[in-house]
């Protein structure tokens, strides 16, 4: 079963989010992708254009 949530700023802007719920347990980390961060390791390299926050 998944849980959703929706979040809107104080500027207006909606924010999604969706968890994925297991019956077993997963290591897990957190991760933090800043805006402007350089993905060299990619097939494509490219630049984040936007902040990005999740759980991996």
């Amino acid at each position: 079963m998944c849980t959703g949530i929706g979040l809107v700023s104080q500027q207006g802007h909606p924010f999604w989010g969706r968890t994925q719920d297991f019956e077993q347990h997963f290591e897990y980390a957190g991760v933090k992708i800043p805006r402007g961060y350089e993905f060299t390791a990619a097939f494509t390299p490219f630049i984040a254009d936007q902040n990005v926050m999740g759980i991996a």
